[in-house]
């Protein structure tokens, strides 16, 4: 692969039109963030219900953020690291699964009228 430096140029020429056309498509302004977002986007899996899902992934499926499993802002709620411990919650917003849910990882959103949602994480092969 081609890293690039932070003014999104390659740092030869090879392949300069396609890192641009994938940087503006992906809509991250440096190769560097592209790179990263694809290499977690190959990373990220999970299987059955995904309750071992301990990836980074702190949106939905279809783009809310995810609000923290610490906070009770602006949703209250009982899935807290105290009350599900060893489900991977913490003082973080990452998707997770901890009452067995059908469907997969999923988490709280920071919209006030969107409760929760899934996350949208692949099933491994």
């Amino acid at each position: 692969r081609v890293r690039g430096k932070r003014e999104g140029k390659p740092e030869n020429e090879t392949g300069a039109d396609d890192w641009k056309s994938k940087t503006e498509k992906a809509g991250c302004p440096f190769i560097e963030e592209c790179l990263e977002k694809e290499e977690e986007e190959e990373e990220e899996c999970s299987s059955g219900l995904q309750l071992d899902y301990r990836g980074t992934r702190s949106t939905t499926a279809s783009g809310y953020t995810c609000q923290m499993w610490t906070s009770q802002y602006p949703h209250r709620h009982s899935r807290t690291p105290y009350n599900y411990p060893f489900s991977g919650l913490g003082s973080h917003n990452y998707c997770r699964n901890p009452d067995k849910t059908n469907g997969g990882a999923w988490c709280y959103t920071t919209n006030s009228g969107k409760r929760w949602e899934f996350c949208g994480i692949k099933q491994c092969n």
